[in-house]
């Protein structure tokens, strides 16, 4: 075997990803990445003790990141894994979990890496993106991501102009205003995977390059999966924006990045060396009484409800209660209705056009308005109206609609 020329790291921030970590180191292992630096962005679907098992193994190393005052967390988590462990490696990749290094020929990453670095000047690369769009998957299903989602767009697509970095520790300054480009060292440049140099293709805009290179590697996104999937990543907001941002993902995304032009699938001997060692790094958790955070990774579909319980009144031997809400799944929902915490039968229930809601949420159903009538044996008056509560079945349990 030949010795590596090039020590390479991955650095990245996770929030809930349990379900796609393994493959994804497995795969970057695969192609010769050597360490992983993963921030953890307050996880809660089982991707903390994972990591935490991946981190006693010695393959990455896991740092817990609280978001900090309600700023984006991606560029503070970069800033604080290269303060720490930027001297460790020659070269870091700084990509996320929908994104994959991949070969287009057959060079090593290690070779390409050595060759560049003959070049002192050279201070990144610009790893191009291939979107894959959802090969119309709906719902999630069991599989490999690089298997489940073979159709992509067209190379001259413009979001493929966007591209990460792989960066030279030695030319390494600091993060820039985005996640797709860091600001080098007086002296050094970005380059092309053929060691072209990049141009902007907007002045003054860095991370989107002019032309897309693909020569020798790319940047494989499968930024949304099947619509289940994206609809979990959509609820859980951007690692670049704040909360509630208006730029977080949402309908008009999805359909932007659901690009099936052209199908193209994953090297066959790179897929099955990696699902070699995919296999080896479970055996290895398994013996290493981790078989049961392995169990925990499942994917489970986080449904966010928004809505809003507007009056109510009585109407004859009813009470009608009527609001609005919708799931980000856009499933039907279940009502529930209380009366000093007594539970009222549901006697009918109807959907009422809402137009100002969905001028509000660009994702809301136009019919998310709702009204419930629930019969009663006796007279409420207004004061007894005033204890009506309204909740919605979501996610195995009922919320309450705040008045």
């Amino acid at each position: 075997m030949v010795a590596k020329q090039c020590s390479t790291a991955i650095v990245a921030i996770f929030k809930d990803e349990a379900p796609y970590i393994l493959e994804w180191i497995a795969f970057h292992l695969t192609i010769g990445i050597d360490f992983f630096y993963i921030a953890d962005n307050e996880s809660s679907d089982g991707t903390t003790a994972l990591l935490e098992a991946l981190d006693k193994l010695k393959i990455i190393k896991h740092i817990r990141f609280r978001t900090p005052n309600d700023s984006p967390p991606q560029l503070p988590a970069y800033e604080k894994i290269m303060l720490e462990n930027k001297d460790k490696h020659d070269w870091f990749a700084f990509i996320d979990a929908d994104e994959f290094i991949m070969p287009q020929s057959g060079r090593s990453l290690d070779s390409l890496l050595a060759d560049i670095s003959t070049d002192n000047k050279i201070g990144a690369i610009g790893l191009n993106w291939a979107v894959y769009g959802s090969s119309n998957e709906r719902k999630y299903r069991d599989g490999l991501v690089l298997e489940r989602f073979q159709s992509r767009g067209e190379k001259t697509l413009t979001l493929n102009k966007h591209f990460k970095s792989l960066v030279r520790s030695k030319a390494y300054e600091k993060t820039a205003g985005n996640p797709h480009s860091f600001k080098l060292k007086e002296g050094f440049h970005y380059v092309h995977t053929d060691s072209r140099p990049i141009t902007n293709l907007v002045p003054d805009v860095d991370g989107l390059s002019k032309d897309v290179c693909w020569g020798l590697f790319r940047l494989n996104h499968y930024v949304i999966k099947s619509y289940e999937e994206f609809t979990n990543k959509k609820n859980r907001g951007r690692a670049t924006k704040v909360v509630n941002s208006q730029e977080n993902r949402n309908e008009s995304f999805f359909h932007e990045h659901d690009v099936n032009d052209v199908t193209e699938k994953v090297n066959a001997d790179i897929l099955a060396s990696m699902k070699e060692r995919l296999d080896a790094l479970k055996v290895t958790l398994a013996s290493n009484n981790s078989s049961d955070i392995i169990t925990n990774t499942a994917f489970v579909l986080n449904d966010r409800l928004y809505g809003c319980y507007d009056s109510s009144k009585t109407q004859g031997q009813s009470i009608e209660v009527r609001g609005w809400a919708f799931s980000s799944a856009k499933n039907d929902l279940q009502y529930c209705v209380r009366l000093h915490d007594r539970e009222l039968l549901i006697g009918s229930s109807h959907k009422i056009k809402r137009p100002d809601v969905q001028s509000i949420y660009q994702d809301a159903p136009v019919d998310c308005g709702f009204m419930v009538s629930c019969p009663i044996e006796s007279t409420v008056s207004e004061k007894d109206l005033a204890f009506i509560t309204v909740f919605v079945y979501i996610n195995s349990r009922f919320v309450e609609l705040k008045n």
